[in-house]
């Protein structure tokens, strides 16, 4: 109990459960998003300022930190030049031309 009888939620940092961090759950597409960009020739803060967004974003979205929305992958194709195939199973950029 805590002092005036109230009870504690006092715990110490030390014991407190670690999180784990988030693992990717679609490894390809961040990997063909990285890829999009530099085959555009763009830097993850050119991305950000063509999407309207931090360089922190395209950076989660790499590392699969962030899922893209739907939104998010036009305006990157839309940005880099690249097209994407969508279905039931897949998810597929592919380069211009």
């Amino acid at each position: 109990m805590a002092a005036g009888g109230g009870i504690s939620f006092y715990r110490e940092i030390s014991s407190m459960p670690k999180r784990e961090p988030r693992k990717p759950t679609r490894p390809a597409l961040n990997i063909q998003i990285r890829d999009a960009r530099l085959a555009a020739g763009m830097t993850q803060r050119d991305l950000g300022a063509e999407l309207k967004v931090a360089q922190r974003f395209i950076w989660g979205l790499e590392s699969g930190e962030k899922e893209p929305n739907v939104r998010h992958l036009i305006a990157i194709c839309e940005a880099t030049g690249c097209e994407f195939l969508i279905d039931s199973e897949t998810v597929m950029f592919t380069a211009p031309g």
